[in-house]
């Protein structure tokens, strides 16, 4: 997991929601935690941004599972 690094979920209605890695730490209890950027886009509706978020590392990866591949950005 790199910053910069992008993935995606579609949900069940066709919305696109992607996380943006900003960055990967530590937490206050030393748990591995990803701060993001979260963009949704969905056909014929408005683009929307958020962030930053953040998720433990483990949290992260189970809801983002499909990394997007990016020009000079590897998942």
């Amino acid at each position: 997991m790199r910053e910069g690094a992008v993935f995606r979920r579609v949900h069940a209605d066709h919305m696109v929601e992607k996380a943006r890695v900003l960055s990967v730490g530590p937490g206050p209890m030393g748990i591995p935690h990803v701060r993001f950027a979260v963009s949704f886009e969905r056909a014929r509706f408005a683009f929307f941004e958020d962030g930053p978020r953040v998720l433990a590392l483990s949290s992260f990866t189970e809801f983002y599972q499909e990394p997007v591949l990016e020009k000079g950005v590897a998942a």
